[in-house]
């Protein structure tokens, strides 16, 4: 048998940038496909957060072919599909 993955293993860092306005994409691939998309938008000027939980929106959107494409190779390139 192999070895099991370990779940504290993962993990994805980005980098911090400062904006007035916030505005974060979320791609959902599975497997070699993508299967939608979500955009997330802050509550408030000067905020960071987008979660929906601190007051952000949450919108579905259907990604164009060049982000599909993107997240598919940048999925499979950290194992991630």
């Amino acid at each position: 048998m192999g070895k099991e993955k370990n779940p504290e293993d993962d993990y994805i860092a980005q980098e911090f940038i400062a904006l007035e306005e916030v505005k974060d994409y979320r791609v959902y691939v599975v497997g070699k496909k993508v299967a939608g998309g979500l955009t997330r938008e802050t509550s408030e000027k000067g905020e960071f957060r987008t979660n929906t939980t601190q007051g952000g929106s949450a919108n579905f959107y259907i990604p164009d072919e060049k982000i599909s494409n993107l997240a598919i190779r940048y999925a499979n390139e950290a194992n991630l599909g």
